[in-house]
């Protein structure tokens, strides 16, 4: 009714408001670890001439750890090729994006029903939730805010459909079709969507299902082409491992744990950190324990009892329903080597938090305590402001984040790489802050001591010291750094190459004439050479080509400075240096 929408629109407008006003400090954040490799450094992401590639590639380009987000990617390229990565207009639209969510949400559950004071709060809840800023504010969790601005369409499309009557082929469930691809094409997450649609209460949802499968048909062809395959073929580096060696019930035990875990800091966010993890459930030697075995029971339990909740509250048992059925994907049913993140509670938080509302609401009915109700209410919206208010600054930039990461988990060896690399290699762009080479050497100490396989520390450290003896210290030792690149030397990894192969072309250039320095020379051409043969970028290969020369130039091997010359204009003919480079050959 005309009074109804006008209820709806004034509440939403306050929803928004308060969202906004919580978010307030975003437009003062910048870009934060995944932020620079997948994004901001991406060269496809800084103009239009390659949107179609994006289309058929995967999300990471040349590291393809079996993700498809070519609509998320769209986004960034309106950040890159529209605004150059300007971070403010960045977290602009990320800000329009998760309240657009919301208002969605509102919408939604509105159509299930819900009334208007408690469909307020559950998206107040949600729009201001500490435990989901991982998404809402963290650029990288764009692909999970976009997936669920195209879940919740899709299901306000399969409400509206079932109230028209509509028949398969109706209007609305083209759209609910067209949503569901777009939601896949965001992020993968939104694979659940058909089990969300069969779930909704009186929804004829079978009627929606040919579409919705011909939509999936797309996307997995699509998906093939980018990826090489449905499934990841690799995994990444650490936490990141596949689980192929681990039985099913294992996987959903932990998976079931860590679901929990971040379920329960939704509520009680009390163990927050930037790009939080559950626990260490990837690593291939984690233990599933008690902890793991209760959690499995709670499962159950959750499910029995919203199986039960569908027959007598058909609302509260969908809201249930839907929450338990979007962590499927991450459960590691099919071992699929997905990290579990706090930014994967989105999607399922849309649910979660308008079921903590109706629980809390009917339990407090009961009670006959209207006072209570509204200052419980009214104290959890405030909690939820403050606190999300007080974190959003931890998303500044790459030093605050990774702070934040080490403060909470001291043993993260990866947040204590990036936080290395922020010490040492400033970016002119976006921070101002003096190299700190001391700080640097010591977090990367810290990553090794905790991880003594890890690559990153190893080839990072590796580059702050050569940074350090260019800009700081010539006189620096560079000897440390055969140690450290070592097992890549002998692994024939070309980054370590390179790198081994830079600090002996260096160390050559300062010793004195005589075999020592020869030797040094001719196994910097070496490693060179080996680095621009396995590195498949060309411009990767293209560098360590020239520094090849550069080695052989200072050996007195002309020959081979020509030779290794060509090879890098043959690659990269506009690359810095090649007019002298071009001169050199004549």
């Amino acid at each position: 009714s005309p009074a109804s929408m006008t209820t709806t629109a004034r509440t939403l407008t306050l929803v928004i408001a308060v969202v906004v006003v919580a978010h307030g400090p975003q437009l003062r954040c910048g870009y934060v670890y995944d932020d620079f490799q997948a994004i901001v450094d991406n060269p496809r992401l800084s103009s239009f001439a390659d949107a179609e590639q994006l289309l058929l590639s995967n999300y990471w380009g040349s590291r393809n750890i079996g993700l498809y987000r070519p609509l998320t990617q769209l986004s960034y390229l309106l950040d890159g090729a529209v605004f150059g990565f300007n971070p403010t207009v960045s977290h602009l639209i990320q800000l329009i994006l998760h309240v657009s969510v919301v208002g969605l949400l509102m919408l939604f559950l509105r159509e299930l029903g819900v009334s208007p004071r408690q469909a307020a709060l559950g998206c107040v809840l949600f729009g201001c939730s500490p435990a989901l800023l991982d998404a809402s504010v963290w650029i990288s969790g764009r692909a999970d805010v976009l997936c669920a601005l195209f879940v919740l369409l899709g299901l306000l499309m399969a409400v509206r459909a079932q109230r028209r009557g509509e028949g398969p082929w109706g209007r609305c469930t083209v759209a609910l079709a067209s949503c569901y691809l777009a939601g896949l094409m965001s992020k993968e997450m939104a694979v659940t969507l058909p089990i969300l649609v069969l779930l909704l209460p009186k929804a004829r949802a079978r009627l929606r299902l040919p579409l919705l499968m011909a939509s999936a048909a797309v996307y997995g062809w699509l998906r093939w082409v980018a990826v090489d395959g449905l499934l990841p073929v690799e995994a990444g580096e650490g936490a990141g491992a596949l689980f192929a060696d681990r039985g099913i019930v294992d996987r959903f035990a932990l998976g079931c744990r860590a679901t929990l875990r971040v379920l329960a800091w939704c509520v009680v966010p009390w163990g927050l950190a930037a790009d939080y993890r559950a626990h260490p459930w990837a690593l291939p030697d984690t233990a599933v324990g008690v902890s793991g075995a209760c959690s499995v029971l709670i499962w159950s339990g959750a499910l029995w009892l919203g199986r039960r909740w569908r027959s007598v509250r058909p609302r509260d048992g969908f809201l249930l329903f839907a929450c338990l059925v979007s962590f499927l994907p991450v459960l590691q049913l099919v071992p699929i080597g997905a990290v579990m993140a706090g930014r994967f509670a989105y999607l399922p938080g849309l649910f979660f938090m308008p079921l903590l509302v109706a629980v809390a609401a009917r339990w407090m009915g009961r009670r006959r305590a209207p006072r209570l109700e509204l200052v419980s209410a009214v104290a959890a919206v405030l909690v939820s402001v403050a606190l999300t208010w007080h974190r959003v600054p931890v998303y500044t930039d790459r030093g605050t984040f990774s702070v934040d990461v080490v403060t909470r988990y001291p043993g993260d060896h990866r947040a204590w790489n990036n936080l290395g690399v922020y010490l040492y290699l400033p970016d002119e762009r976006l921070e101002r802050h003096d190299a700190d080479f001391d700080g640097a050497d010591e977090a990367f100490s810290r990553a090794m001591a905790i991880r003594s396989t890890y690559r990153m520390a190893r080839l990072n450290r590796a580059r702050a010291l050569l940074e350090r003896q260019r800009v700081a210290d010539p006189e620096v030792d560079l000897g440390p750094l055969e140690d450290w690149l070592g097992p890549g030397v002998r692994g024939q990894d070309p980054a370590a190459l390179y790198l081994a192969g830079k600090a002996d072309l260096r160390r050559g250039k300062r010793s004195d004439q005589g075999e020592g320095r020869r030797a040094l020379l001719d196994r910097a051409h070496d490693r060179l050479v080996a680095a621009a043969g396995g590195f498949g970028p060309p411009r990767r290969a293209a560098a360590a080509w020239k520094e090849a020369g550069l080695a052989a130039r200072a050996n007195g091997r002309a020959d081979l400075m020509r030779a290794a010359w060509r090879q890098a204009l043959a690659l990269v003919p506009d690359m810095q240096g090649a007019a002298a480079m071009r001169r050199s050959l004549e």
